[in-house]
């Protein structure tokens, strides 16, 4: 998977989807240890990574849902902000992502230390490919990326990557 990413001239970026900002603790049931999933980036972005990727930097991002009142409308609306560094006030145009090189040492990185079991219903994320111009082009499931990298991760996911289909004009 590493391979086939740093052969594209991409930038990539991981997406992971919660329900509003108060779901966000849950991401440390995907890691081990004091229910703080946060500690975990020294580990997913190490000394040697760090030098190309600066902290708030990583390739990985949150998406998560909120209700919006509009004088008499109630509006669902989302925000994006960083993975690792989540905060109410952040509102990311888009995803954070790197070049491809990077971005395949970063995943592996982040296989090594996620856990390789289904958590709480989670579906995990995705992984996009976006071009020179920032439109999305590749969509790889991210638990399907993690398993080519460990044979123990166990998600009921099928496998789903590939192109994403229609012209950047047909998106609204």
């Amino acid at each position: 998977m590493g391979d086939a990413i740093a052969q594209t001239d991409l930038d990539y970026g991981i997406v992971e989807f919660k329900r509003d900002f108060n779901s966000i603790p849950t991401e440390a049931e995907k890691y081990e240890g004091d229910g703080d999933y946060r500690h975990w980036r020294h580990h997913v972005v190490d000394n040697s990574l760090r030098k190309a990727i600066p902290e708030g930097g990583e390739p990985h991002s949150l998406v998560y849902g909120l209700l919006v009142r509009d004088n008499n409308w109630l509006i669902i609306d989302t925000r994006t902000t960083p993975y690792w560094w989540p905060r109410r006030e952040d509102q990311l145009e888009q995803p954070i992502r790197c070049h491809s090189g990077l971005f395949s040492v970063y995943l592996k990185n982040l296989a090594d230390y996620r856990n390789t079991k289904p958590i709480s219903g989670s579906a995990g994320g995705s992984i996009f490919g976006f071009d020179g111009s920032g439109v999305p082009v590749v969509h790889i499931d991210l638990e399907v990326a993690l398993r080519t990298y460990r044979a123990d991760y166990d998600f009921p996911n099928e496998p789903v990557a590939g192109p994403i289909l229609g012209s950047p004009n047909d998106i609204t």
